[in-house]
């Protein structure tokens, strides 16, 4: 949030990357789609780079990944 609201974007989006990772490892998919999804909002404020596009990529394939796992726990449940 610190960074975020300082506008250190970069910095941002990796630490929600961390905690997305952090909440998908404890099942918390739905926390872990909203970092991930929040930080795909904040890439899309930096200048185009072939490091924002690797990050973009990651981020995107990561959140897909959190939705798959959240609705294959929904139906367990």
């Amino acid at each position: 949030m610190h960074f975020t609201e300082g506008g250190d974007y970069e910095r941002a989006v990796r630490y929600l990357r961390m905690a997305a990772e952090l909440a998908t490892e404890r099942y918390a998919y739905r926390e872990g789609i909203e970092h991930l999804s929040h930080g795909l909002e904040l890439l899309a404020a930096l200048p185009d780079t072939p490091e924002k596009t690797r990050q973009e990529l990651e981020l995107q394939t990561a959140r897909s990944r959190a939705q798959e796992a959240a609705e294959d726990h929904a139906d367990i449940c």
